[in-house]
């Protein structure tokens, strides 16, 4: 009954050379390639799990994006989807998105018991995902221009 579950999918009818071929393998390395440098160089496999967190990275993507990683597999997940556009596949990145703000959401709220006002200042300055600042739409909460 769910042997479908288990199928690889197919390779994508809309040729090589089509834009949404092009878009998805440009997002999904795109996206890739952040999500690595994170995990791997930005806070190391150990901290990315949530083991030896004694300090507050601010830098490199850090400085762009609260959670690179998540920008980074979110965007290869909808290079994936334009590679190949199935309701299965964006039923599954639109669930990953969701349940990925709200461990965002818990995180946060471990950081900020963590790390205090430096957090604070970090979340006004830095937005959660990439976009504006949260000080350019004049909140005092950072985070409630973030969906």
């Amino acid at each position: 009954m769910f042997a479908w579950l288990n199928r690889p999918p197919e390779w994508p009818e809309h040729g090589a050379r089509s834009v949404t071929t092009i878009l998805g393998w440009c997002l999904l390395i795109g996206g890739g390639a952040p999500f690595l440098w994170a995990l791997l160089f930005g806070l190391g496999p150990g901290r990315s799990h949530g083991l030896r967190v004694d300090d507050l990275r601010q830098a490199g993507l850090y400085a762009i994006s609260r959670n690179p990683q998540v920008v980074g597999f979110l965007i290869a997940m909808l290079g994936y989807l334009f590679l190949w556009p199935t309701a299965r596949n964006a039923g599954s990145v639109v669930l990953v998105a969701c349940i990925t703000h709200l461990m965002i959401r818990t995180e946060e709220e471990h950081l900020h018991d963590r790390f205090g006002e430096p957090y604070g200042l970090y979340r006004r300055r830095v937005p959660r995902y990439l976009g504006l600042s949260p000080r350019f739409f004049g909140s005092r909460d950072p985070d409630s221009h973030s969906p």
